[in-house]
């Protein structure tokens, strides 16, 4: 090793895999499913193409705010079923 620098086990891709949230295509696995979910019920039921745009912004929103915190999404779900109890 280099002077001044030391051994740290967070570089490892092992730890990193089981610390930190995991991401699929930059968003959480849930976000994408219900995009895909709406994308494909109207693409299929309603024949409106303009959804692939809409969706398109929704996911690239979605990574820009998963970007800087992975949990995001979580922490918003669980916040909007307690927002009778955090609201004052």
């Amino acid at each position: 090793m280099e002077d001044g620098q030391r051994f740290t086990m967070a570089k490892l891709p092992l730890f990193q895999a089981l610390t930190e949230h995991p991401l699929f295509a930059k968003v959480p696995q849930s976000v994408l499913v219900v995009l895909g979910v709406i994308t494909a019920a109207f693409l299929v039921i309603f024949k409106f193409f303009y959804i692939l745009v809409i969706t398109g912004v929704l996911y690239f929103v979605a990574a820009i705010l998963s970007a800087g915190d992975a949990q995001f999404f979580d922490c918003y779900q669980k916040y909007i079923k307690k927002h009778d109890y955090y609201s004052t």
